[in-house]
């Protein structure tokens, strides 16, 4: 095949041989560097072949139909993505498949061929560690998807210091406490778990474990020896006067020989 363009002239090509396809899809390839010469430019060993679809670059809504075609357009090379042969999944709880996605439904990703699924109104009414964002169009259905979390940091314990205090705001390192309760974010103090002092004085009331409290007022009760038995012999009887007291030495009295009166049948030393 041979082409002879002549300058300046009009440009008129003069082709032998047989082209396949129309000059649209057609482009020159040079094989070798031209020989150049005065007055004419004299191309020889051009190759006119078609353009392959191989090199199209096709946009991100549709995909190549396949190697070996010729063309340089979308309308040649590339064909549209269908939504089930591209297998796009819809995430759980936030998108469902499109009513005509096993119909033939154009689309490669989720926004072509997924419905999102809106948080539900009131989704966070009667949540204790969840709040209304107070936005609309919110994707999803699950309280994190659709609602502010409600921390047990912004909390303040309904029962005095004395009765009831504030767990720790963090479960565990970067985990924070959620809740906006008492019983969410806050421990009662029970009486049962205060340590009475000094114990030798001092122990815990009958009604411990049923009492709120952290204080030796409230929790403890004055040990009396009223309460206590002295040691069952002949050596020691209870104090008159003794109060206050839990011990032998506090309630008790030691018995001398002194004060014995010796009767007949004891004997006279």
């Amino acid at each position: 095949m041979t082409i002879t363009v002549g300058i300046p002239a009009a440009a008129t090509m003069n082709v032998s041989g047989v082209v396949g396809q129309a000059g649209d899809k057609l482009e020159f390839q040079y094989l070798r560097p031209a020989d150049w010469t005065s007055g004419t430019i004299t191309m020889t060993d051009i190759c006119l072949t078609p353009q392959s679809c191989d090199n199209y670059q096709c946009p991100s809504h549709s995909k190549s139909k396949g190697a070996g075609l010729f063309g340089n357009s979308e309308a040649d090379c590339c064909q549209r993505r269908i939504c089930e042969e591209e297998k796009v999944e819809c995430p759980a709880g936030k998108y469902e498949k499109h009513a005509n996605y096993s119909n033939g439904k154009p689309g490669f990703d989720t926004q072509t061929c997924c419905v999102p699924i809106l948080c539900p109104p009131k989704l966070c009414e009667n949540e204790t560690k969840w709040s209304d964002k107070g936005d609309v169009g919110l994707v999803g259905s699950t309280p994190e998807d659709c609602c502010e979390e409600v921390l047990c940091a912004t909390h303040t314990c309904s029962d005095e210091p004395s009765k009831m205090r504030k767990l720790d705001i963090w479960i565990s390192k970067g985990v924070a406490r959620k809740g906006s309760t008492d019983e969410e974010c806050c421990e009662t103090k029970w009486c049962k778990d205060y340590v009475c002092e000094p114990s030798e004085h001092y122990g815990l009331k009958p009604d411990a474990n049923t009492t709120k409290g952290s204080d030796r007022d409230t929790c403890c009760d004055v040990k009396k020896c009223d309460t206590y038995e002295c040691p069952n012999d002949t050596k020691w009887k209870s104090k008159k006067n003794a109060i206050v007291g839990n011990t032998r030495e506090e309630c008790c009295e030691a018995l001398t020989c002194d004060k014995y009166t010796c009767s007949n049948e004891d004997g006279v030393l």
